[in-house]
């Protein structure tokens, strides 16, 4: 996890108020996004309703890219995300060849590229995605390594079992919420 003398707050301002934002809601956005990991901040509804019309957050306070944009150039550690995904995994060699986990320097680029490639994938999202697909899979058959979980080259193109797990949670989710709704009525 990141600790608070890692986080450029300098950046995360500046950025911020160069994109029209207020300081209220760049820090809002910032916490959101998990730019300021372990640090209490106080969500406003307010702010995230001002967010949420601007574009910066979808109505679940999801940052979307617009919001994402805002901060770019910052350079997030994948390193405990890395690690965290790794004690996921089951340990142990894949067919006896080849390690589930991998190396956390190989998870971690792994990881910063798939931050490029998906920048609306939040850490929680990220983790969560990988217990439901680690999950469904009881035995070693049709699993894959944790690094082609993230993604893997295939036919000159990098294919994500990661972002496709995540994207379908997220649409199984928004189903239930309008079933529920329905319900309601």
């Amino acid at each position: 996890m990141t600790n608070q003398s890692n986080i450029d707050f300098n950046f995360i301002i500046y950025a911020g108020l160069n994109s029209g934002l207020s300081v209220e809601h760049v820090i809002q956005l910032a916490h959101l996004i998990g730019l300021t990991k372990n640090i209490p901040i106080v969500l406003e509804t307010k702010a995230l309703n001002s967010l949420c019309e601007q574009g910066y957050i979808d109505d679940t306070s999801i940052p979307l890219p617009k919001g994402l944009k805002v901060f770019r150039r910052l350079k997030i550690d994948n390193s405990s995300l890395a690690k965290e995904l790794r004690l996921l995994y089951p340990p142990g060699m894949k067919d006896d060849r080849w390690p589930w986990r991998g190396t956390i320097p190989s998870i971690t680029e792994r990881l910063d590229d798939f931050n490029k490639m998906y920048t609306d994938i939040t850490d929680e999202e990220i983790i969560q995605t990988t217990k439901d697909y680690l999950a469904r899979f009881t035995e070693e058959a049709g699993r894959s390594l944790l690094q082609y979980f993230i993604w893997k080259m295939i036919d000159g193109s990098k294919r994500s079992i990661l972002a496709e797990w995540a994207y379908a949670n997220r649409e199984n989710k928004e189903i239930i919420k309008i079933r529920n709704n329905t319900d309601q009525l």
